[in-house]
């Protein structure tokens, strides 16, 4: 009887340890995910005037290849960022996939 409370005894304290490695990890993850949403939505973005066109941010587009409605949350030099009405990021559109949405 002894040795089954040693045995589980061993076994609690490694899964204590692990659970104090994963806590530090997911702890490490959380500063990745800042840093990969501040490389993907910039805070401020300067587009050169001639690049500009008639869609602003807020603007609600639709994609024309697959006719989902979109939000644009960015303009950019390589189009426009788009993100869904929950709010995911859909990625990034050239101006000619996108269009407009008539209310």
């Amino acid at each position: 009887m002894e040795t089954i409370t040693i045995i589980l005894g061993l076994v609690m304290l490694v899964f204590g340890i692990l659970q104090i490695i994963l806590f530090f990890k997911v702890w490490g993850m959380t500063n990745d995910v800042r840093k990969i949403t501040h490389h993907l939505i910039p805070i401020k973005h300067h587009v050169p005037q001639n690049t500009r066109t008639h869609i602003k941010i807020g603007d609600t587009v639709i994609i024309k290849s697959s006719g989902h409605k979109m939000t644009v949350i960015d303009i950019r030099k390589d189009g426009a960022l788009c993100a869904t009405e929950t709010g995911a990021i859909e990625g990034t559109f050239q101006l000619n996939e996108i269009m407009l949405y008539d209310e």
